[in-house]
């Protein structure tokens, strides 16, 4: 919606001249106390009252967990009246007692308990110890003894126990891992005998499904049996880590050597081998050789090769190398790479070189170390023929022994230093250091002497497993949504342990999650898969009496949180981000209503949730503020923000959650309907128990955005009814548009006060006022029409719009009417006679031209106004409801629009006339306040009249330019056109003394002749075409100068000739004394006279020179100082201008006035229309 303080776009404001110019239009009183309303006094409808009628229906599978039974019920919309109904043999139920259907589950249930313990079971021995046998039993084919050790570790990190107690749970559990076969083999035996302690035949309804379990449980118990029954009894590995090795260093320069190989050393190329040593029947192992020393062993692992002088740093482990008895032992031999290099020790020069000793010495050294290498080294590496430094030899029992010191079934020896011995097994001074790893099994066919010992350590091995899953959910990182792999791992190898059914393990899991309900997307990611292969089983009936209650269980403790979860799908997945949400969050809920991931048979639930997801969201937008705090009150401002963001909800449902629903279920045509009744219901509720005098702006836009809403709504193809929603609205609404005229007033009165009456600078002539008029005018339309867009139009409506309009326009005109008036009479009575010859005061204040072209801009404003109104009467957003209310025709509504403009229009020009002549007016004092003949006893002044005319002139010639540069062109032409002839007038008065100011002299009536021809001569150049003065005005003129030179005897002879003619005209037959008007005109200087015979027709009727009136001869006569003349005048006077008053006010012939006094107030009145209506006879081409 445009805001008030914007400029209009309609073509009214886009005139404007100054586009920075910002209008604040004060139509809405914004200010105002706000209309409140307690809550406690609204009504809150029912779900069921705004639901409309569905005709489908949904199914929903139920199981009564004690007794085992399974059905199906039907699920309708709406209320029923009895509350359950049976049809076709099948129940149906109401869709809002579904929740109560899905709780009906759990009924009638022994007293066992299906919850998991809120108490972490992190400090019970017993869960630790049954948890481990699980872990360090015999594993199967791809499972290593490491997985085991980690999985191990990993328990030992989630429980809390002391060392020593989990020591002896440790030791207890590998104890009985030596027994497994035998576990299994007594499970075997019992389950055969039907007295599984786990799955006993009772927990089955139907035998031949417990049977057919059975059968396959028993076969998966005897290929175990058989699996581990070949197993060996012994299982070990070792793992050596050679560190390095001291005294390595072997002497390559014998005692005889000369002194150059003193200083020289050898380096080494060393490396190791591990080999091991199987036993052998009655004799200790040892190392063997063949005659020429090879040993014939292949080692199982090589170290890298190092160089060294004497000491040897390796730090490689060999990997697991598996050993077959406690007596095998662990050979770990030292070898010399063959192709030594000699280094040269950096020392002082030596005095002889190399290539200096003879060839007989060089046999010599060469034979000593043939020799000692014979001797010292008789064992060689079969692979490579290395040579042999020296061996360790140790057994895999004393390795045992000290690695699994604390027990375990894998351990770390500490690092230690062993002599090397020789081939011959004597110790030198050579070491290694060396560090085991080793694991150990042993695993027993027979049970042993104490069966109690296979028993699980705990009672329930059921619940066992479910404290084990909660732990396991805490222990990783407080994991909500799934267990990662490692734990769901140790879970399943647990249960398939214990010979827990797969069902049950897969319900505790989910069991568990239930507790832990987050409503998130990853969260059902994770609960959904894991559970719908239990729903499956359940429809199948394969599930136990026990697990059967724990399903029930679950479906009733995820109902409500999944249920909540959906009812606020758009707060809890903002822009329906995660995309996986709501349609696994809906998965969900087809998994508790169906036990089936497809949602296409739960419409109706479905359905009924997402609508109530709208009521909460509405009772959210209506009731909360910013902050989530509860209102006590329903303010405009709420109802409006909510009936705003309804709409933006609608509109995000269909472009973005519309795709996280499933196929068949279009979520807005569900929220729509909904959204709308709801909207209407706290709308009609909320004005009914609302009273604003007024309508005030939040009470038009809520109007304004609930029209929108239903327009969103029926653009989705859905019909929906109005409620009567915009009836609630008129009597404020009829009291709005009847505040508009005295705003709009009020508006204008503030305006002009703040009016400088500057020019814009894009207009210069005209101010900001009526340019801020008219937008403000723009405005109020634009508004109203946003606003009357949202009723039914009445004819009422605009005929107000209308008149408000016109209202501020002509208080306007008449605000600066006024203002123009008190700047033109200002001092007008000190302009006659006290003006300085040497200064000028024409013109007036540049305001009042201002003023004027703002006026007269009116006239042009209008006719955009009217075209814009005519063009948003006729648009679809102003006028939709016109074509069905009756009696609104558009015709009728352009006649009424035109009809009021052209009053106002009308009205304005009379005003621009009325000013003109009011300027006219105040330019004639002006001009005969200068006139230099005026002062009869001063015809001689300091300067010639000649020159007090030419300074008259000029500044009448600069006066005009002024105006020429300051009013419209078309009002400068009304005054130059009105001028001349008022000047002519003003020339003729003083010449007949018609002010009785003074009567003029002979010679300053030549004067005034003079005077006349100079301003002939000033405005009119040779580029115009026309004189200044009209060729009739100038005759009459001139005929009047001619009777003041004139003889008096004979001017009176003339007097009396044109006086018998008036009399002969005015005694025509009628009524009605004939008018002098012709065509709306009168005045003494009218080219068409009164009566032939006085104003320029002879009594023949021929045309004739110009003639003056009887009244003109008359006052010529006043002028004279004979006697004669003045019993005329006095004689002839009051007749003649009785007869003449008569005849301009078109009285009848027996009527005269009243009294003398009035009489002669109307003849001052008569005289100013007479002048008025000259002027406009007169016309200057200018």
């Amino acid at each position: 919606m445009p805001s008030l303080t914007h400029v209009s776009s309609s073509p009214v404001a886009e005139a404007a001249p100054n586009p920075g110019h910002v209008v604040v239009v004060p139509i809405f009183d914004t200010h105002s106390t706000a209309v409140r309303v307690l809550i406690d006094r609204l009504k809150l409808p029912s779900k069921h009252e705004l639901d409309e009628k569905e005709t489908r229906s949904s199914t929903i599978r139920l199981a009564h967990a004690a007794t085992g039974r399974m059905k199906e019920v039907t699920i309708v919309a709406g209320n029923l009246k009895a509350g359950r109904i049976v049809e076709n043999n099948k129940e149906v139920y109401p869709v809002a007692e579904i929740i109560d259907i899905i709780q009906s589950q759990v009924l009638d249930l022994p007293d066992i308990s299906l919850e998991v313990s809120e108490e972490l079971q992190s400090n019970n021995p017993r869960l630790c110890e049954a948890v481990l046998r699980s872990v360090f039993a015999p594993r199967g084919p791809g499972e290593s003894l490491e997985d085991c050790v980690r999985s191990a570790q990993v328990v030992k990190q989630a429980f809390t126990l002391q060392p020593n107690v989990y020591a002896k749970a440790e030791s207890r559990a590998l104890k009985v891992a030596q027994y497994r076969r035998a576990e299994l083999q007594l499970k075997l035996e019992s389950l055969q005998k039907d007295e599984d302690a786990l799955v006993p035949p009772a927990q089955f309804d139907d035998p031949v499904v417990y049977q057919s379990w059975k059968m396959e449980e028993l076969q998966l118990l005897s290929n175990l049996v058989d699996l581990f029954g070949n197993l060996p009894s012994f299982s070990g590995g070792v793992q050596v880590k050679i560190i390095s090795g001291e005294g390595l260093k072997q002497d390559a320069t014998p005692k005889c050597s000369p002194p150059i190989f003193k200083k020289k050393v050898v380096e080494s190329r060393v490396y190791c081998s591990v080999t091991i040593l199987p036993a052998r029947p009655g004799n200790m192992p040892s190392p063997g050789e063949s005659e020429d020393g090879i040993v014939d062993r292949t080692p199982a692992f090589f170290s890298e090769v190092v160089s060294c002088i004497e000491d040897a740093d390796w730090n490689s482990q060999s990997p697991w190398i598996p050993v077959s008895s406690m007596q095998d032992r662990i050979l770990v031999d030292v070898w010399e790479k063959n192709d030594n290099a000699v280094k040269m020790e950096d020392s002082e020069p030596q005095p002889e070189a190399i290539n200096d000793i003879s060839p007989t010495k060089l046999a010599n050294i060469r034979g000593i170390f043939k020799k000692q290498n014979t001797v010292r080294r008789k064992k060689i590496a079969p692979w490579n023929g290395d040579l042999f430094l020296g061996h360790v030899m140790i057994s895999f029992s004393h390795i045992e022994s000290q690695a699994l010191a604390h027990g375990g079934v894998q351990g770390q020896s500490p690092a230690t230093s062993y002599m090397l011995a020789d081939e011959r097994g004597r110790q030198g001074a050579s070491t290694v250091s060396l560090q085991f790893t080793c694991s150990c099994e042993r695993f027993y066919r027979d049970a042993p002497p104490n069966k109690l010992l296979l028993m699980p350590p705990v009672e329930d091995i059921e619940t066992a497993f479910d404290n084990f899953v909660h732990l396991a959910f805490h222990a990783e990182n407080e994991a909500l949504f799934q267990l990662g792999p490692q734990w769901r791992q140790l879970a399943y190898t647990f249960g398939a342990h214990y010979r827990i059914r797969a069902e049950r393990c897969a319900l505790g899991i989910v069991n568990v999650m239930v507790g832990l309900f987050q409503e998130d997307a990853r969260y059902c990611i994770g609960i959904v898969p894991e559970w719908l292969a239990v729903c499956s089983s359940v429809k199948d009936g394969r599930l136990t009496k026990s697990e059967l209650a724990l399903h029930c269980h679950i479906c009733v403790s995820l109902m409500k949180p999944v249920v909540h979860a959906l009812e606020n799908f758009q707060t809890l997945f903002p822009g329906n981000k995660p995309k996986e949400a709501i349609p696994r969050l809906i998965e969900l809920l087809s998994l508790i209503l169906r036990w089936e991931s497809d949602s296409a048979n739960i419409y109706i639930p479905l359905r009924s949730f997402i609508q109530s997801s709208c009521e909460r969201r509405l009772l959210r937008h209506l009731f909360k503020d910013t902050d989530d705090r509860a209102m006590k009150e329903l303010t405009a401002q709420s109802v409006l923000k909510a009936v705003q963001l309804v709409r933006s909800d609608i509109l995000e449902q269909s472009t973005v959650f519309m795709v996280a629903f499933p196929d068949g279920f279009n979520l807005p045509q569900i929220t729509a309907p909904m959204y709308y009744k709801l909207v209407c219901h706290y709308v009609s509720t909320f004005m009914s128990e609302s009273s604003p005098s007024t309508l005030t702006k939040e009470h038009a836009e809520i109007l304004h955005e609930f029209t929108l809403l239903r327009g969103d709504v029926k653009e989705l193809g859905i019909q929906v009814p109005d409620f009567n929603i915009e009836s609630l609205f008129n009597n404020y609404l009829e009291q709005w548009i009847g505040s508009l005229a005295p705003r709009m007033i009020g508006w204008v009165g503030s305006s002009v006060d703040k009016e400088t009456w500057e020019p814009l600078s894009t207009q210069p002539l005209v101010s900001s006022s009526v340019a801020d008029l008219y937008v403000m005018i723009g405005q109020v339309v634009d508004e109203v029409a946003l606003r009357l867009s949202s009723f039914s139009l009445k004819n009422e409506y605009i005929i107000k719009l209308v008149d408000a309009i016109c209202q501020c326009i002509q208080d306007y005109v008449d605000t600066l009417e006024k203002l123009c008036y008190q700047e033109l009479h200002k001092d007008i009575a000190k302009i006659h006679g006290n003006r300085p010859n040497n200064v000028s005061t024409f013109g007036c204040s540049r305001a009042v031209y201002i003023q004027m072209n703002n006026i007269n801009e009116i006239l042009g404003e209008q006719k955009k106004l009217k075209c814009y109104l005519l063009l948003k009467w006729q648009s679809t957003t102003f006028n939709k409801h016109k074509e069905t209310s009756k009696g609104l025709h558009l015709q009728g509504d352009m006649d009424m629009i035109d009809k009021e403009f052209t009053k106002l229009e009308k009205s304005v020009q009379q005003v621009l006339s009325e000013l003109i002549e009011a300027t006219v007016e105040r330019t004639l004092f002006q001009f005969k306040s200068c006139l230099p003949i005026v002062d009869i006893t001063n015809e001689q002044g300091n300067l010639s009249v000649a020159k007090q005319q030419q300074s008259l002139v000029n500044d009448l010639d600069q006066h005009l330019t002024v105006m020429r540069e300051s009013l419209h062109p078309e009002l400068i032409h009304q005054f130059l056109r009105d001028l001349p002839g008022a000047l002519l007038w003003c020339m003729e008065a003083i010449a007949l003394n018609f002010d009785d100011d003074g009567i003029v002299t002979e010679v300053q009536c030549r004067d005034l002749g003079t005077l006349q021809d100079n301003l002939n001569k000033q405005f009119c150049g040779l580029q115009n075409t026309f004189p200044f003065f009209s060729k009739e005005g100038s005759s009459r003129f001139q005929k009047i100068l001619a009777c003041r030179a004139m003889d008096s005897q004979k001017l009176c002879d003339i007097y009396w000739q044109v006086w018998k003619n008036y009399q002969k005209i005015n005694e025509l037959p009628g009524n009605i004394i004939p008018s002098s008007r012709s065509n709306g005109q009168r005045g003494l200087s009218q080219t068409k006279s009164l009566n032939n015979g006085a104003n320029g027709y002879n009594v023949e009727g021929t045309m004739t020179e110009i003639q003056l009136h009887v009244l003109d001869y008359l006052s010529a006569l006043t002028c004279k100082s004979d006697r004669k003349s003045r019993e005329l005048v006095v004689s002839h006077g009051s007749i003649a201008k009785t007869k003449y008053m008569q005849v301009e006010l078109r009285l009848g012939k027996e009527k005269t006035l009243a009294t003398y006094s009035c009489r002669l107030h109307l003849t001052a009145i008569i005289g100013v229309v007479i002048y008025y209506n000259f002027t406009a006879h007169v016309g200057l081409q200018f």
